[in-house]
C-alpha cells in the first residue's frame, strides 16, 4: 500500500511538470507567431511556474505524511486539492 501510495504521488509530480512544459512550449509557440504580447506572456509564464511549484510543495508535504495522520488531511476521495 505504501509503495502504490507513492507511486501515484510521484505520477502526479510527473504530471504537474509535464503540463507545466506543454504550457511554457505551447506560450513560446504562440510567441513566435503573434510576437506582440510579450510582457503578458512573461507574467503568464510566472504564473504557470507558481502553480507548478505550489503542486510540487503540496505533494511533497503529501509523501511525507506518516499513514497515522491521513485522518487530518483534508482530500476528497476523488480529487486532489492542491490548495491548502
Amino acid at each position: 500500500l505504501q509503495f502504490s501510495r507513492k507511486f501515484y504521488i510521484a505520477q502526479w509530480f510527473r504530471d504537474t511538470t509535464m503540463e507545466t512544459e506543454k504550457a511554457i512550449k505551447s506560450q513560446k509557440d504562440e510567441d513566435s507567431s503573434e510576437g506582440t504580447h510579450h510582457a503578458k506572456d512573461v507574467e503568464t509564464t510566472g504564473q504557470i511556474m507558481h502553480r507548478a511549484e505550489s503542486r510540487k510543495t503540496f505533494l511533497r508535504s503529501i509523501i511525507k505524511t506518516a499513514p497515522s495522520q491521513f485522518s487530518t488531511l483534508k482530500m476528497n476521495s476523488d480529487t486532489v486539492d492542491y490548495e491548502d
